[in-house]
């Protein structure tokens, strides 16, 4: 313990230090708010639509046009709902926020024709609803409405064969609704209606595979209404109804592999029975198909997606049964394998909306609704197994921002759920946005240390054991790693020290309590015990002006304060030497990497200023004027 008045002493400096450091804080706002109007801001504030990935509700449509990259649309889980459009670029393991366009209510689709080019389609959030278009060339750093025509209610699917190509289909709002289809030649900025056939009461999904050929399913207007397939090979201006086998009681999702080959999925006129349907001649005639009998006596296949004119996954919900299932092909459609499609009893698995696998890739993505853990999954082997993705769920109950490395680059935690979990935030674009950073299973209590370089940054977090761990990142605290520690060495918080982008020093505690001093060079990645002089117990790091020199205190077996010193990046610790009488009071500051100075007591008790100008090796008293001590003020 310091003696009181030293301890007086240390914590009016303290509180002076802050002071300055607050000041300052104030005078950078200050130039940074200036420097931004300067810039043409003109001193205006903006409320971040960044509530997204934070609390994700149900998503409806996801979209991948690449093996890594998909894009899914829905709703949050605020009440009310806002819409909600997310991206990732790693197959789910992390995700960002984009902002949607004021004015639209609700997204029900989303193609995208490449990386850059999506069109999503919905309702506006106006008293009386009608159709919206949104659309992205920049990979949905920023989306804009486009004008579609009158008459409209709401647009439900989308399929875009090129950047500029894409034909949508809705319901009209006249006093009867009926079914619609519009079409785009460059890439959603104009729409033109065009004209169904006779006897369609409704349309439930389409997809083009070339600008010219389009397959649509739906609903006929009879008596009895039944499935029906309509077809185009002119994109979209005109459109021819074909026939289907019997058996087919409705027709959910279609996927068109090729302007020859598609398969549309459905349910059977038996109760509960799934149904399948292939064509090889762009739809003109269809073929039933056999899928497992196990799958049959369960529920209908609500989606499908086709990588390739021979491979496609399609989904089935456990609305009636206790399992989800995936169902796979590798000939077309001819024969299928059956997999669960249900990990770690996910609720997108239970009830999926959507499904886009990326083309001639093993990669695809399931959305659906969220009803606790995560509203999508992903298989990257075809369907064989499932593993749920990295979205948050659940009502956000806490956001902290702990530190922003730079005017752009912050970090944050984020406690949602019902259960408090929690997660890293991360955002580079000054808050507009935020990415959901992926950490080892079974930590909690997540505390940002520092970030010593612009991609390399430490935290900790506590265990399932209820044990402090020490994580890092390397790729800008996108993700996060557990480092290697000590056997027997447990991690201590109060004392951790990064003077490089790759060397840490850092104290942890041992079998007996005692602190013990750590270090690592190679970012926190993995930690050795330092050594230290025989006899001496660590107390703590104190300064490290450099990336090899750092100064430390530690105690004798008198108990008594005694001055470090390392010059080899803290593998090992040296004594330094004092003046005759005086005893350290481990006060550090080295504002450079050979300058330090400290405080100590003398033999009178008194207060006195010391410095060193060789790393902290050794120390000196500074002379003070006579008559004067040093009051620490």
């Amino acid at each position: 313990m310091l003696p009181n008045k030293l301890h007086s002493i240390a914590t009016r400096l303290l509180t002076v230090i802050l002071l300055i450091v607050v000041l300052f804080s104030i005078i950078d706002v200050s130039a940074n708010l200036k420097s931004a109007k300067a810039a043409g801001t003109s001193g205006i504030w903006y409320v971040s639509n960044s509530y997204q990935p934070l609390g994700v509700g149900d998503l409806t449509s996801v979209s991948c046009p690449q093996s890594t990259d998909c894009f899914a649309v829905g709703t949050g889980s605020g009440n009310p709902a806002q819409p909600l459009i997310i991206f990732t670029n790693d197959i789910g393991t992390s995700w960002t926020s984009q902002t949607v366009p004021t004015g639209v209510g609700y997204l029900t689709a989303i193609s995208c024709a490449s990386a850059s080019n999506c069109v999503a389609v919905g309702t506006t959030s106006s008293s009386t609803p009608s159709s919206a278009v949104i659309t992205t060339s920049n990979g949905g750093m920023s989306w804009t409405s486009q004008t579609v025509p009158t008459g409209i209610a709401a647009l439900t699917a989308i399929s875009c064969a090129s950047t500029s190509n894409c034909v949508a289909i809705g319901t009209t709002s006249s006093s009867i609704p009926a079914p619609t289809v519009i079409t785009t030649s460059n890439g959603g900025t104009s729409w033109t209606s065009q004209i169904l056939p006779t006897g369609i009461a409704s349309l439930t999904a389409i997809s083009c595979a070339s600008t010219s050929n389009c397959v649509a399913v739906g609903t006929t207007s009879s008596s009895t209404p039944a499935p029906t397939v309509i077809t185009t090979s002119n994109g979209g201006t005109s459109w021819t109804s074909q026939t289907l086998p019997t058996g087919i009681a409705s027709l959910n999702s279609i996927s068109c592999a090729s302007t020859s080959n598609c398969v549309a999925v459905g349910s059977g006129t038996t109760y509960g029975s799934a149904a399948v349907i292939t064509s090889s001649n762009g739809g003109t005639s269809w073929t039933s198909q056999t899928v497992p009998s196990s799958t049959n006596g369960y529920i209908n296949l609500v989606a499908v997606s086709c990588s390739s004119v021979s491979d496609c996954v399609a989904v089935t919900p456990s609305q009636f049964a206790s399992m989800a299932y995936a169902l796979t092909t590798s000939d077309g459609g001819v024969a299928w394998n059956q997999y669960n499609l249900e990990a770690k009893n996910n609720s997108a698995a239970q009830n999926p909306n959507s499904i886009s696998c990326a083309s001639t890739s093993s990669d695809c993505m399931v959305v659906g609704i969220n009803t606790g853990n995560s509203a999508a999954i992903t298989t990257t082997d075809g369907g064989t197994t499932w593993t749920q993705d990295n979205l948050l769920n659940g009502t956000v109950s806490n956001i902290s921002i702990q530190i922003c490395i730079s005017i752009t680059t912050c970090f944050g935690v984020i406690t949602y759920g019902t259960g408090n979990d929690q997660a890293f935030l991360v955002t580079t674009n000054s808050g507009a946005s935020w990415s959901v950073a992926t950490v080892p299973s079974g930590i909690t209590d997540l505390q940002f240390n520092s970030c010593p370089s612009s991609t390399y940054c430490i935290a900790y977090g506590t265990n399932s054991s209820s044990s402090t761990v020490p994580l890092f990142s390397t790729n800008d605290g996108q993700s996060w790693n557990l480092a290697t520690f000590p056997s027997g060495i447990s991690f201590n918080t109060y004392s951790y020290n990064c003077p490089s982008s790759t060397v840490c020093i850092a104290s942890g505690r041992n079998s007996s309590n005692s602190l013990v001093p750590l270090y690592s060079t190679n970012d926190g990645q993995s930690w050795n015990l330092a050594t230290f002089p025989s006899g001496i117990s660590f107390v703590s790091f104190d300064s490290c002006p450099s990336s090899t020199v750092c100064v430390a205190s530690g105690r004798n077996s008198s108990n008594s304060t005694v001055p470090l010193y390392s010059t080899n990046d803290g593998q090992s610790w040296n004594l330094a030497t004092f003046p005759s009488g005086i005893s350290n009071d481990s006060f550090y500051a080295c504002p450079s990497s050979t300058y330090c100075i400290a405080y100590g007591t003398n033999s009178s008790n008194s207060t006195v200023l010391l410095y060193s100008t060789n790393d902290g090796q050794s120390w000196n008293l500074a002379t003070f004027p006579s008559g004067i001590s040093l009051n620490g003020y």
